[in-house]
């Protein structure tokens, strides 16, 4: 957030039962970009996972996304096998980053 207005936004689903949660959203105001709000934002979703007793988070980023692609493997998550509803979309690139 600058001095005024939210410039970024992130949203993190509990997946039942399982002790972690899916990254279901990250998105950056594009003239905010670059100036690591992207990693501010991902790094306070990680500590309320953790506050929240979860123990890995899981996303769907799809080929057509190779920025995020190259941010989330930088912060530290590690491809596995699709998940959940992206089981049988063949675009799906599922990755998981244990907390902790």
């Amino acid at each position: 957030m600058d001095d005024r207005e939210p410039v970024g936004s992130i949203g993190l689903t509990p997946l039942e039962g399982e002790g972690r949660a899916e990254l279901d959203v990250m998105y950056v105001d594009p003239t905010h970009r670059r100036r690591g709000v992207v990693q501010a934002l991902l790094s306070e979703v990680e500590t309320h996972a953790l506050a929240a007793g979860l123990h890995e988070i899981v996303l769907r980023a799809g080929d057509p996304q190779p920025e995020a692609l190259r941010f989330y493997r930088a912060a530290g998550f590690v491809p596995m096998e699709r998940f959940g509803r992206w089981v049988e979309d063949d675009t799906a690139v599922c990755l998981r980053k244990r907390l902790g």
